[in-house]
């Protein structure tokens, strides 16, 4: 990429012409679009990329005293669910690790109901922030994870009724054989474990899978917030406030 101050080269990664110290845009001045390295027009509003890096245009009009609040309380937000988000994601493999765990299984339903509730309003929350910071076409693919947590309660009261009803069937047959099963008893009783072992083992298919699939948007919501982050403290740092 040239300078456009005095034409030397710009290796890649640089912020500034490492000649004259012009700085460079990583997003446009124009529409806050991120700008790649071999982009020197704004592929979304065609801006041209040194647009306010050179000359006397260097100098952008000032935030209003309510825009400068609203970018400020916007990157804040952005600042808190990045935050909320990653506890989350470390919530939800530990999780998974419990489900793994013989007899620990049977209550980490209960860790997964408080997970979940709390999910559901971080997804709405994630997805307000985006809408309100322009991003309408992903806020509406973030709620759909909502979608995905209406499933994995499904699967996790499934999973409940499948203990209780096993246990409770396992402790009334034990009773009503009275302590001489026989062998026709036996195998009933055989079949029944096998069978209660093969559904609990389609359920933990369905909890990993789910919630593998939770876990993956929250990492691409994750990283799609660093990147307005980084366009909010671009905007803030063009118009020479400190961030």
């Amino acid at each position: 990429m040239k300078c456009a101050q005095c034409g030397s080269d710009i290796p890649e990664g640089y912020d500034a012409c490492p000649v004259c110290r012009t700085r460079v845009n990583r997003f446009c001045i124009r529409c806050g679009k991120e700008l790649t390295s071999q982009d020197n027009f704004c592929q979304n509003c065609g801006a041209s990329r040194n647009d306010g890096a050179a000359g006397g245009s260097d100098a952008l009009p000032p935030l209003s005293p309510e825009e400068l609040g609203e970018i400020r309380g916007m990157l804040q937000e952005f600042y808190d669910l990045d935050e909320l988000m990653k506890g989350r994601k470390k919530e939800i493999i530990t999780c998974l690790i419990l489900y793994c765990i013989p007899l620990v299984q049977i209550v980490a339903p209960f860790y997964h109901f408080y997970i979940m509730a709390n999910s559901g309003k971080l997804v709405n929350r994630v997805s307000q922030a985006f809408r309100e910071a322009g991003r309408k076409g992903f806020a509406e693919k973030v709620r759909n994870v909502n979608k995905i947590i209406a499933w994995l309660w499904g699967v996790v009261i499934l999973w409940v009724l499948l203990l209780v009803f096993g246990f409770g069937s396992l402790m009334a047959f034990i009773i009503s054989v009275g302590g001489n099963p026989g062998e026709d008893a036996e195998l009933t009783l055989s079949l029944g474990n096998l069978a209660f072992r093969f559904a609990l083992s389609l359920c933990s298919v369905a909890f990993g899978l789910l919630n593998l699939l939770i876990v993956i948007r929250f990492f691409k919501c994750c990283s799609l917030i660093i990147e307005q982050i980084a366009k909010l403290r671009h905007i803030l740092k063009q118009r020479g406030y400190p961030v």
